[in-house]
């Protein structure tokens, strides 16, 4: 459902909660999204040869298989996640099962060398985006969510200034910040799709 046409919200909380309960979980990509040749959603390793889009491009066809897709807003990438299959419940992840991922990777990081951050970037990469699991940033087998891109959710944020309406929520650290924690969030108008910022499904039975 769209709110008032400012940002589309979570299929249903109600749903998603009750299947977490009953089914034990959640699942939420592995990777941010990216582009297939069909211009589909594809959530897969990416071919890491192909570069991000840095500028938006004209029309979908200079989009390549395997790219990081960014410039895409917050009502697309909900309505991207909201449809990918039949009999899988699948949406834009929600900030409860974003939070739940971070406590899950805080109890079962295993990793030796902790000094790798999955909290925040420790360093600014003055390039810009990278397509995803190519910049080592993977916890638990997820990648990206303490750096490279922002990453939309369904919250919906009261936010104003100066009568202008904040009202989509992204979440995660950013690969030219050293200020962004994986936890942190903020708020953007409805049309802010950008380069720094993609998406990344969750499903649920």
């Amino acid at each position: 459902m769209v709110r008032g046409g400012l940002n589309r919200t979570a299929a249903s909380l109600s749903s998603f909660k009750t299947s977490v309960e009953q089914n034990g979980g959640y699942y939420i990509a592995r990777y941010e999204a990216s582009w297939s040749n069909d211009n589909n959603v594809k959530v897969r390793t990416i071919k890491t040869e192909k570069k991000p889009l840095t500028s938006e491009p004209s029309d979908t066809n200079t989009r390549q298989d395997g790219q990081l897709w960014n410039f895409v807003t917050e009502i697309d990438a909900a309505g991207f996640c909201q449809n990918l299959y039949s009999g899988i419940n699948s949406d834009l992840m929600n900030s409860y099962a974003w939070d739940t991922a971070i406590v899950f990777m805080q109890t079962f990081d295993d990793r030796a060398d902790k000094t790798t951050p999955y909290s925040y970037q420790t360093s600014r990469n003055t390039i810009g985006p990278a397509n995803t699991g190519v910049n080592n940033d993977e916890v638990c087998k997820i990648n990206d969510m303490a750096s490279n891109v922002y990453e939309w959710t369904t919250e919906y944020s009261t936010c104003q200034d100066s009568g202008r309406a904040y009202p989509c929520v992204y979440r995660g650290g950013y690969c030219n910040s050293t200020r962004d924690y994986t936890a942190g969030r903020s708020y953007s108008i409805s049309a802010g799709g950008s380069k720094i910022k993609t998406f990344r499904p969750t499903l649920y039975l």
